[in-house]
């Protein structure tokens, strides 16, 4: 059972990487509880930046998905353009 989405923001971009012009990504797992709360997220991968994964994550933790029969994860990518 793979967890549907029901709020899922995207991440606000950094100011100081706007202002640079930088773009960036961060790859997470989110552990979503039965319930469609994400409990934890895990950074797997991202271009170095650490604002870029900041934000990104705060969008993760902030997701919500459709109830499930019992806990899963799931892999999200988050590319982020400043342009």
């Amino acid at each position: 059972e793979n967890p549907v989405c029901v709020y899922c923001p995207k991440p606000k971009i950094p100011r100081r990487a706007k202002q640079r012009g930088e773009d960036g990504y961060a790859i997470y797992r989110l552990y979503v509880s039965a319930s469609g709360r994400v409990v934890r997220a895990q950074l797997l991968g991202n271009s170095g930046h650490s604002g870029w994964n900041s934000a990104a994550r705060q969008a993760a933790m902030s997701s919500t998905f459709k109830p499930m029969s019992r806990q899963n994860t799931f892999d999200i990518n988050y590319e982020m353009r400043s342009r």
